[in-house]
């Protein structure tokens, strides 16, 4: 049986995915949980919406995270458009398997 997963874990290692699949002059800043002021952009900002546990039979169940991971662009970027859509590709293969706690987590859905 595998270990239950926290959430703080499971961001963390969504963080760590994203730094992984992206260049700091994509993502300049990664900010966990909450938004800072004065946050230096293009950033993103990720952090847990929701987390569910379906019981399953003999001490099993499966746990699910809605994790949002926001991301905004410079200011004055005038091709948000082609940033974000190349963003939300790498995003979407990098994030569709992580690793917590030695543990492979699948996305069901992104």
């Amino acid at each position: 049986m595998m270990a239950a997963l926290a959430g703080g874990e499971v961001i963390s290692a969504v963080a760590t995915k994203v730094r992984a699949a992206t260049t700091n002059g994509e993502l300049a800043e990664i900010y966990k949980n909450k938004p800072k002021q004065g946050m230096s952009t293009p950033c993103a900002f990720i952090h847990q919406i929701e987390e569910q546990f379906a019981p399953e039979m003999r001490n099993r169940g499966e746990q699910f995270y809605m994790i949002d991971v926001r991301c905004h662009p410079i200011p004055t970027n005038t091709t948000v458009d082609t940033w974000a859509q190349t963003l939300a590709t790498k995003l979407l293969g990098a994030l569709e398997t992580i690793t917590v706690s030695s543990q492979t987590v699948k996305a069901r859905s992104i």
